[in-house]
């Protein structure tokens, strides 16, 4: 089932974490240079950036984890190396 269900706010704040966070390197700008060069707009790589930034923040208030990007880009290259 389709949610219609649209947060306002949320979508404002998020669109001001997600363009905060892409001009430092690092994951979220990788990430939307890589949306980017898939052919995805600047407003919709910055929606994708933001939903993942959402779930990795959903992810750590659920488990009780702290984000740590050097402990995430280690396994995603062990992962990289593995296959």
């Amino acid at each position: 089932m389709l949610n219609l269900v649209k947060n306002d706010p949320l979508n404002a704040v998020g669109f001001l974490w997600a363009l905060a966070a892409m001009p430092r390197p690092g994951p979220a700008k990788d990430r939307y240079d890589r949306r980017r060069a898939r052919g995805d707009r600047h407003a919709a790589a910055l929606r994708h950036l933001f939903n993942r930034m959402l779930g990795q923040l959903y992810h750590c208030l659920h488990t009780g984890q702290t984000y740590e990007v050097v402990s995430v880009r280690s396994r995603r290259q062990e992962q990289v190396t593995e296959a």
